[in-house]
C-alpha cells in the first residue's frame, strides 16, 4: 500500500510538471512566438523544479540529492554563458536562480546528517500542517490584494503581487514547518 502511495505522489507531481511545461509551449505557439519569453521561461523552469523535487522526494535516497545538486549547478552555469554570450539576455537570470535554488536544496540536504533525514508520520504531519497553513495566510492575501485592487487603493503590476505571493507562500511554509518541528508536533 505504501508503495502504491509513493508512486501515485510521483505522477501527480510529474503530471504538474509537465503541465506547466505544456502550459508554456502551448501559450509560445498561440501567441504565434510573441509571448513574453521571460514568463514562458519561469513556467518552463518551474515545471522541470517540480518534476525534479517530486522525484527527489518520492525517491529521498542519497544519490537523487547529488543529482539535484549538479542539476542545480549546470543550469547555473548553462545561464552564466548564455547571458555572457548574448543568446539568451533575459531568461538567463531566470536559469541562475533556479539552478541556484536546486544546487542549494540539494547541498542542504547532503550536508544533513542520517537522523534528520528520515521521513516518518510526525515530519509528514508537520509537513502538512506547515503547507496548510502556508495556504490560508496566501488565500487571505489573495483576497486582500483582490480588494486593495477592486477599491483602487493599490496599483501594482501583476508581477509584483505574483512575486509576492510566491515568497509569502514559500516563506510561511518554512515558517510553520520549522516552528512545529521546534515544538515537536502541531498539537
Amino acid at each position: 500500500m505504501d508503495e502504491k502511495n509513493e508512486m501515485k505522489k510521483l505522477w501527480w507531481g510529474i503530471a504538474f510538471g509537465l503541465l506547466a511545461i505544456a502550459a508554456a509551449v502551448a501559450a509560445w505557439f498561440i501567441s504565434g512566438g510573441t509571448v513574453d519569453t521571460q514568463g514562458l521561461a519561469i513556467l518552463v523552469a518551474l515545471g522541470i523544479l517540480m518534476i525534479v523535487l517530486t522525484v527527489v522526494k518520492v525517491h529521498a535516497g542519497h544519490h537523487y540529492f547529488m543529482g539535484m545538486a549538479l542539476v542545480g549547478v549546470v543550469m547555473v552555469v548553462a545561464g552564466l554563458l548564455g547571458v555572457i554570450s548574448g543568446t539568451i539576455p533575459d531568461e538567463g537570470g531566470i536559469l541562475i536562480t533556479c539552478g541556484l535554488i536546486m544546487a542549494f536544496v540539494g547541498g542542504i540536504w547532503l550536508a544533513r546528517s542520517e537522523d534528520k533525514r528520515i521521513v516518518d508520520e510526525r515530519s509528514q504531519k508537520i509537513g502538512s500542517y506547515g503547507t496548510a497553513y502556508s495556504w490560508y495566510i496566501t488565500f487571505m492575501a489573495v483576497i486582500l490584494f483582490f480588494w486593495l485592487d477592486m477599491l483602487d487603493l493599490l496599483k501594482v503590476q501583476v508581477s509584483t503581487i505574483l512575486g509576492s505571493l510566491l515568497f509569502l507562500m514559500i516563506g510561511s511554509a518554512l515558517f510553520f514547518q520549522w516552528y512545529y518541528n521546534r515544538r515537536g508536533d502541531v498539537y
